[in-house]
């Protein structure tokens, strides 16, 4: 039957949103070089200068609050200058890690920075996990409490999936423990569907309460354009 002249226009498919190619998944060192543009936000692999702008920003309170806190697991449950050198340390080893020469079958980190007005404010990592099926893309994040509610977080995993997904990833998975509104809400939003309540492995050995999601690319649903480009050095 003909569509009606006055019915909404289909939804475009997201690849019609993204703009730009990205490197393989099994290309670590490519990642490293990576540019990603989604509205106001940008995800790239930090700089000194950004590991320093997180560090001192964590230092003074920037995630201090006890729903940030208690979502982010052990390494953000102490002092703000103790949480500080955690974040400094990980983005450090992370960072460094891009650089071997894995295996193509490896899993491996990208440590993605999220930049506003050329200001780190947030975290949006993913850990690329190889399966016998492909590849699978599991996200975190976080944003500081002076950038919240402006849809950041929402940008930065949309510009994250869309780069993972344009690559070649099979699905993305997430995880979130029970009341954390803000991961679930931009979850829901970009497509995710919700598996249910499960134990989730915590970083220091402990399992706690909380859901799991997964995504497949055909019900991922960007909310703006996305662009990708490589830097060439």
């Amino acid at each position: 039957m003909a569509r009606s002249p006055d019915a909404d226009p289909p939804a475009p498919s997201w690849t019609e949103l993204v703009h730009g190619g990205a490197p393989g998944l099994d290309q670590p060192q490519a990642w490293a070089r990576l540019n990603i543009r989604c509205g106001l936000v940008e995800l790239r692999t930090p700089d000194v200068r950004d590991v320093e702008q997180l560090v001192h920003a964590v230092a003074n309170g920037g995630l201090d609050d006890d729903v940030t806190r208690a979502g982010l697991g052990p390494w953000c449950q102490g002092a703000p200058a103790e949480v500080a050198r955690n974040t400094g340390k990980h983005l450090e080893a992370t960072i460094a890690d891009l650089d071997r020469h894995p295996p193509a079958t490896a899993d491996w980190f990208w440590p993605a920075t999220v930049i506003v007005d050329g200001t780190a404010v947030g975290r949006q990592d993913a850990e690329i996990r190889a399966t016998p099926q492909g590849w699978v893309i599991d996200s975190g994040s976080w944003i500081l409490n002076t950038h919240r509610g402006r849809g950041l977080g929402t940008r930065a995993r949309t510009g994250l999936l869309a780069a993972t997904l344009r690559a070649g990833a099979l699905r993305a998975t997430t995880s979130w423990r029970i009341g954390n509104i803000a991961s679930e809400t931009v979850s829901r939003r970009l497509g995710y569907t919700v598996d249910g309540p499960d134990l989730l492995d915590w970083p220091d050995g402990s399992r706690v309460s909380g859901i799991r999601a997964h995504l497949e690319p055909a019900h991922f649903r960007p909310i703006e354009p996305v662009h990708i480009q490589t830097r060439s050095s």
